[in-house]
Formats: structure tokens, sequence, C-alpha cells
């Protein structure tokens, strides 16, 4: 059975040197990270990059997104639960923040 990331590296190998570097990197659906990496593995995300002709930031959000989904694989159902509770928490705070924000003021003040 092959695993999250060996698929990975299969596709990447198959873009062929034609594919050019692309994947979603604007739109609502998709977020940057900024995260610290050693300097080792930052140069050989850059070096996969280029062999593959791929974004350097691609591969990384999609590396980063099967380690994620693994990490989630490992945790228990109490844990998911846990972060399903604070992620509705954190979305309803910043729905609220963006409620307030939005409000019009007739008075300017």
């Amino acid at each position: 059975m092959k695993t999250q990331i060996t698929e990975l590296v299969e596709r990447l190998r198959a873009s062929g040197e034609d594919a050019g570097p692309h994947c979603d990197l604007s739109s609502s659906s998709v977020k940057s990270v900024k995260a610290p990496i050693p300097t080792e593995l930052y140069d050989q995300l850059k070096t996969m990059a280029l062999v593959y002709n791929q974004d350097l930031n691609c591969i990384a959000g999609e590396l980063l997104e099967v380690a994620m989904k693994e990490a989630m694989d490992c945790l228990t159902d109490d844990e998911l639960d846990q972060l399903e509770t604070v992620r509705k928490a954190v979305a309803q705070e910043e729905a609220q923040r963006h409620m307030e924000e939005q409000r019009y003021d007739a008075g300017c003040t």
C-alpha cells in the first residue's frame, strides 16, 4: 500500500518538466502559513521545486497537507471533539469581529 507521501512524490515525478509551476495560491479556499523549518530541509524543498518545475510554496503546502491529515488520524475522538469545539469558537469570534468592523456608524464617531 502506497503512503500519501509516496503518491505525492509520484505525482511530482509524473508532472514532467513542461508542467510549469502552478497551484492555487490566492483563492479564498487557501490560506498561507509561514513556518520555520531547518535550513537543510528548506534547501531540499527548494531543490525539489527546481527539479520538478513546481512552486516551492505549492510543494510545501502539499507536504504539510499530507502531514496534517496523518496527524489528525492519530488523534483520539475526544481530541478531535476538542479541536472542533475550539475551531467553531474561533470561527464565531472571527465572524463577530467582522460584523463589528462592518457596522455602519451614521454619527461618524
